[in-house]
């Protein structure tokens, strides 16, 4: 097959894949997947639609009558009049197959100007509105920005001119038209790609608990400086307070989230939100010995004359380290053996080194890649602040701490860089290898036994 028929296979193929993308997106907002390697036919698609949630209302009900009532299956006019919210809920989350996210879509389907300024008016920026429009301008080139320093493996990988320029909306709906396969078919997964990060970005600037990450962060400096100081090196967690003795630890430090990790952290997996961003601003205590770590905990949320974090905010559902007896404590602050026991069963794998499951699992949900062996006391607590416009909110922090024996274990079966590599690895598959028109098109093609040329 010559390049010329190739390109009319293809046009055609993302001709199907768009036509059907309405009833696609509607089968996956409803939290049903279905089978991503079967193209159903878009005049077959709501009939699928219909018996999908036809089956599982009556089943539903059927399971609540008895084995003599027979039940006939709802017509699509009845399910629309019926409130089926509560029967959608178990929908959302299919363990087979993992949580289902409306990013990883295999096409918007917008193959014209008219579709994209109607797709982006809908999702809060008018297109006609002149800030709106630099709003989309400025987060696209974030999202370039992100895709050639994070994605892209070398130069040549990086975006395309064809896709750089978004100051207007012709260029703007250019990306859109690429991802819909409407041009170099080549480039339909940069396009997706940049649709992608743009989401999340676009994401982060919206969520009003990440509107006051910048107030955090500047709290928590504060915090630092002033009761965190090295003098001759030697590092002290100290309060000031008349007759305290300082407690030497070896070295404390802020964990403030840059913007680049956050937006790989919301496209690293598809269930991954602003609760995944948050959890890592905070700080890292590495103490002398496990004595210290608990001593450190106790200084610094409990004692009355040291206390600095607010210790009544801890949220301890997510907290399990503070699930023991006053009695257990108090031995193990009187012996260095129990005190690491103690340490040892109370730390928890660090959100900066597990749940690395990822896009593109190992039958049986096994990630080969995974590390969960960096463990460490964590603390979330909720830290008082005051934002721009001066509202009095609560931002959740986390405190990890970790006595240096156990540090220098982590590092060494968990070193950082790994799991980083391992994050990048799996938001390059998740926004540019995965669900698009170009792969599935590929795919299909070798399926048939041909080759792409």
């Amino acid at each position: 097959m010559g390049k010329k028929d190739t390109q009319i296979e293809f046009e055609s193929f993302a001709a199907e894949l768009n036509a059907a993308s309405p009833f696609r997106h509607t089968l996956r907002g409803l939290g049903l997947n279905g089978n991503p390697t079967n193209e159903v036919p878009p005049d077959q698609l709501l009939d699928l639609l219909t018996s999908m949630i036809s089956e599982r209302v009556v089943g539903t009900i059927q399971s609540q009558l008895g084995e003599d009532d027979k039940l006939d299956l709802p017509t699509l006019r009845s399910l629309i009049a019926a409130d089926i919210t509560p029967l959608l809920k178990p929908l959302v989350k299919d363990d087979k197959k993992g949580t289902i996210s409306m990013l990883d879509v295999v096409t918007l389907g917008l193959t014209d100007i008219p579709q994209v300024k109607k797709f982006l008016k809908r999702h809060g920026s008018d297109l006609d509105n002149p800030k709106d429009l630099q709003y989309v301008h400025d987060v696209l080139q974030e999202a370039i920005g992100f895709f050639d320093k994070v994605i892209a493996r070398n130069p040549q990988e990086k975006i395309h001119p064809s896709l750089r320029n978004t100051t207007n909306t012709d260029g703007i709906s250019h990306v859109f038209q690429t991802a819909a396969g409407k041009h170099q078919r080549q480039l339909v997964p940069q396009a997706c790609a940049l649709l992608r990060i743009t989401a999340a970005i676009d994401f982060l600037n919206r969520d009003p608990m990440l509107g006051v990450l910048s107030e955090a962060q500047e709290e928590l400096e504060k915090l630092y400086r002033k009761y965190f100081s090295t003098v001759k090196g030697k590092t002290y967690f100290k309060t000031g307070t008349p007759g305290e003795i300082p407690l030497e630890i070896v070295k404390a430090e802020q964990r403030i989230k840059e913007r680049t990790r956050m937006i790989a952290k919301l496209l690293h997996k598809p269930q991954n939100n602003t609760k995944e961003v948050v959890d890592h601003i905070g700080l890292r205590v590495t103490t002398k010995s496990a004595s210290d770590a608990l001593k450190f905990m106790y200084f610094a949320f409990f004692k009355p004359d040291t206390a600095i974090f607010p210790g009544m905010t801890i949220r301890i559902d997510e907290t399990k380290q503070l699930l023991f007896n006053e009695e257990k404590l108090l031995e193990a602050l009187q012996s260095p053996r129990k005190a690491s026991a103690l340490i040892k069963e109370l730390s928890v794998p660090t959100p900066d080194y597990s749940d690395l499951t990822t896009v593109g699992d190992e039958e049986g949900g096994a990630n080969k890649h995974s590390s969960k062996k960096y463990k460490a006391i964590q603390i979330t607590f909720d830290l008082p602040l005051t934002d721009k416009n001066g509202k009095k909110v609560h931002f959740p922090v986390e405190i990890q701490i970790v006595d240096q024996a156990s540090r220098e274990v982590n590092e060494a079966e968990a070193p950082h860089g790994d799991y980083m590599q391992r994050q990048t690895a799996a938001v390059r598959k998740r926004i540019l290898e995965s669900n698009n028109i170009l792969t599935r098109f590929v795919e299909q093609r070798a399926k048939k036994g041909d080759k792409e040329e």
